[in-house]
């Protein structure tokens, strides 16, 4: 309700105004005042939207009260009441920025009129803040949403549009020009302390050099991973830089969080292709907590050594060792090891620290997509296998560990819960632009869907629906992001049939239409 205080020195005046049903009119009489000192105080105490004064009073006149309030609350909407038609005393009411001037003889209609219009004008002005409240909230929830896709899209999901990927980074005034790879494994840390941790990563890395910016990304409740950027920083003293802000990262977390932390620094990178591969190595690293030297190390050789197409070749010839490891087929992971090692010795001839610490990733990588299966250590792995001095030994060692890996997944009478839902997940992932069903997943798996259904939920705290339309909804915001594609046609190419469900849907997850995301890219 709008409150209205009103002061005149006559007290028949007074009371006639009291008459008036004000609340009818959304308007709450908060207080009158028969001389401006008092109504100073009066309005002071109130606060009130709207005063109604007499021009001519003692002590204080209307105008002179006008003046103050102009000074000390320039909200307030003053309406002057005068039995003069004076211009200088009209000329007056404007300088101290009185809305209205209203002439004596009064009657109570014309009063409502005027205080009703002001009113009017109030609330106008009010929903205009409103408005631009709330479309500055929505700007900076899309800035953040789209800053978290792109850099997540970067780092986590291999895409490597750089044309595209350079255009948004301009668009949200990133820069990735010269820059390192930071990933933290945090003990004793959950959820709920996620934007604590974060902010102090941030904080620190600005407080230590305006000139380095870092962007986060959260990967699990204990996983977290930062581009540092460091262009602007000379040559020479990057590297240090970077160590130096992560161990004041660390420092920070165990002091005012009791977090401890082990952490993993890339070398610097220039390509934001490389991105994605330092962070696969990286995140092995830090789910398996080797190569812990003070529980900070920076990874020098992995990617700089050899060319990108070495690499991407390597990395494909260890997933489809991965792939026999999971059908169980001894004789061809045996076939594709000695194939790995032979090319790897002799595209990599001499650089025996490149070939022991691709032998790691690759054993490692192994047991990571064979969730749950722990009894291969990751401390172990890498002291056996620095510890080998011939690449024939190393081979067999190798192909000694994945044997043991594929035994313990044969003696398994039960596949591990997470390893189905992560097949399921995956499933998904291929799928989703498809009808699919929980019961063609469960056929897709062997199981029933009831147990299917409950499994999903007690490992992902989803059910499959709402994971399948996670899945459409973070695929339709790329194809907006990367694509030129209308919104019924994104509906379409993501699984959704009907496009004014798909805007629900997309708004409930994004806090904003198809349209408005689309708009606040381009």
């Amino acid at each position: 309700m709008i409150g209205l205080v009103f002061i005149d020195d006559e007290y028949l005046v007074r009371e006639g105004l009291r008459t008036i049903e004000w609340e009818k009119y959304g308007i709450e009489l908060q207080g009158m005042a028969e001389d401006g000192m008092s109504a100073l105080k009066l309005i002071r105490e109130k606060n009130p939207d709207i005063v109604l004064t007499d021009i001519r009073m003692p002590g204080m006149s209307g105008l002179k009260l006008l003046q103050v309030l102009k000074n000390e609350n320039p909200s307030i909407k003053g309406i002057l009441i005068s039995g003069f038609k004076d211009f200088e005393y009209a000329h007056a009411a404007i300088k101290v920025g009185a809305y209205d001037y209203i002439m004596k003889p009064t009657n109570p209609e014309e009063i409502i009129e005027v205080v009703t219009n002001v009113k009017k004008r109030i609330e106008e002005e009010l929903s205009k803040k409103i408005t631009t409240k709330t479309l500055t909230k929505k700007l900076k929830v899309t800035e953040d949403m789209l800053y978290n896709s792109l850099i997540n899209n970067i780092m986590v999901k291999k895409y490597f549009d750089k044309k595209n990927i350079y255009s948004n980074l301009s668009l949200l005034n990133i820069t990735l020009k010269a820059f390192a790879v930071v990933g933290y494994k945090l003990d004793n840390s959950n959820k709920t302390i996620e934007p604590q941790i974060m902010e102090i990563i941030e904080t620190v890395t600005r407080e230590k050099d305006p000139l380095i910016t870092s962007y986060i990304i959260r990967v699990s409740n204990n996983i977290f991973f930062s581009l540092i950027e460091v262009s602007k920083i000379d040559e020479e003293n990057r590297e240090n830089t970077i160590k130096n802000i992560v161990e004041n990262v660390r420092g920070n977390l165990e002091r005012n969080m009791q977090i401890t932390s082990l952490i993993f620094i890339s070398k610097i990178i220039f390509d934001i292709e490389d991105i994605n591969k330092q962070y696969k190595y990286i995140l092995n690293c830090l789910n398996f907590r080797f190569i812990e030297k003070n529980n900070l190390t920076i990874n020098k050789n992995f990617i700089s050594t050899g060319n990108a197409d070495n690499n991407k070749l390597l990395i494909e010839r260890i997933n489809e060792i991965i792939s026999n490891i999971k059908l169980i087929n001894y004789y061809k992971v045996k076939e594709l090891v000695d194939n790995f090692m032979y090319r790897l010795s002799n595209e990599m001839k001499g650089n025996e620290q490149f070939i022991k610490e691709m032998s790691v990733h690759l054993v490692i990588s192994s047991i990571n997509e064979i969730n749950g299966y722990k009894k291969l250590n990751g401390e172990d792995i890498c002291r056996d296998i620095d510890n080998c001095d011939d690449i024939y030994l190393l081979t067999d060692l190798i192909k000694n560990l994945l044997n043991e890996l594929m035994d313990e997944i044969k003696n398994n009478s039960k596949m591990p819960s997470n390893m189905i839902v992560e097949s399921i997940i995956e499933y998904i992932g291929e799928n989703y632009m498809k009808e699919i069903t929980l019961a063609e997943v469960s056929e897709y798996v062997h199981m029933n869907p009831v147990y299917i259904s409950r499994l999903i939920k007690q490992e992902k705290n989803y059910g499959f629906v709402e994971i399948l339309t996670q899945v459409r909804i973070q695929k339709a915001s790329e194809l907006i992001i990367k694509s030129d594609y209308r919104v019924y046609e994104i509906c379409e190419k993501v699984g959704f049939k009907n496009s004014r469900y798909f805007s629900e849907v997309f708004k409930k997850y994004m806090g904003i239409t198809p349209t408005e995301y689309k708009q606040s890219i381009h």
